[in-house]
């Protein structure tokens, strides 16, 4: 887990802007950029983020903006669903407050094996100092297993093609669904078929299995609301974050269907990792983990081994500096 802090703070400046510093700083046309990740170089006890001047908050234009991403949620283990993405938040009109911030960016779900259900997306989390307000975006939820119902979260996770009597594994169901996330598809058992779902993801709800030739499911879509920031990141010589400006994309469900019969189920746009092909374990028919500092679901694995983690969530702080 990575830790930070944000401290809004009014000066004698004078500027009507808001100022401040720290995180990984990028500037490009009137906004400048703070982005705090999983693997960013600060922890709690310093070198956090530190906002000098609140500005004047009576101009409609200078308000804090900020996107929360939690982590990914990972795919289930035999016949698994795929993890569901974590939530997506997206805020641009915050009045700022003089107040400390403290950040923290939870990892992605763990993988699991045995026909287990997929580790729950950690959540990124800011937090006014003693708690007065919370601002969160939760973990996405664990693909199902062999039998075990996927979890919710940010989006849920997908049903397994494996229940525990013939029918239908219901999804996992998504936090605030439509607004942060969505649900996860249903899986299939139907006689020989074994369909795993999709996650879901911040753009739409994950695929279904289908209980014809055990087709599983693909993850759901991911959320473009944020590709102007990404865009703007990359223009001004930052790192490229999200899949073409896409986050939060669910995992792909996997099936006892092999190469032969079905198609592999892919992640969702924004980094949601594919699902296995078949049983497969090598190569390109193995599953896939969710892309890092994207949010997205982990793929699921068709046989008992090893399903793909969650990727890790982001939280980006912009704000005007000049008009």
């Amino acid at each position: 887990m990575a830790f930070s802090s944000l401290r809004i703070i009014e000066t004698a400046s004078g500027s009507i802007y808001i100022e401040a510093e720290g995180g990984t700083l990028v500037t490009f046309g009137d906004y400048k950029y703070h982005i705090f990740t999983a693997t960013s170089a600060y922890d709690g006890s310093g070198g956090g983020f530190s906002v000098t001047s609140a500005g004047n908050q009576t101009i409609s234009a200078n308000k804090l903006q900020y996107l929360i991403i939690g982590a990914g949620g990972a795919g289930g283990s035999h016949y698994g669903g795929g993890g569901g993405a974590g939530a997506y938040r997206l805020k641009t009109d915050y009045s700022a407050i003089v107040e400390n911030y403290d950040i923290a960016i939870e990892a992605g779900g763990t993988s699991t094996t045995g026909g287990g259900v997929g580790g729950v997306g950690g959540n990124s989390t800011w937090t006014v100092d003693g708690g007065s307000e919370v601002v969160r975006a939760n973990g996405g939820g664990g693909g199902g297993g062999a039998g075990v119902a996927p979890t919710t979260g940010g989006s849920g996770g997908g049903g397994s093609g494996q229940t525990d009597k013939t029918g239908v594994s219901i999804g996992g169901v998504a936090d605030n669904s439509g607004l942060y996330g969505n649900d996860g598809g249903d899986g299939q058992y139907a006689g020989s078929i074994r369909a795993g779902a999709g996650g879901g993801g911040a753009g739409g709800a994950g695929a279904d299995g289908n209980d014809s030739g055990a087709q599983p499911g693909a993850g759901g879509d991911g959320s473009n609301a944020a590709s102007a920031w990404t865009t703007a990141i990359a223009s001004g010589g930052g790192s490229t974050y999200g899949i073409s400006g896409i986050f939060a994309g669910g995992g792909g469900g996997s099936s006892n269907a092999g190469s032969g019969s079905v198609s592999q189920a892919a992640g969702g746009s924004g980094g949601g990792g594919r699902g296995s092909h078949g049983t497969s374990t090598t190569g390109s028919d193995s599953n896939l983990p969710g892309t890092a500092n994207t949010g997205s679901g982990g793929g699921a694995q068709g046989s008992s081994d090893a399903s793909g983690a969650g990727g890790s969530g982001i939280i980006i702080f912009r704000y005007k500096f000049q008009n």
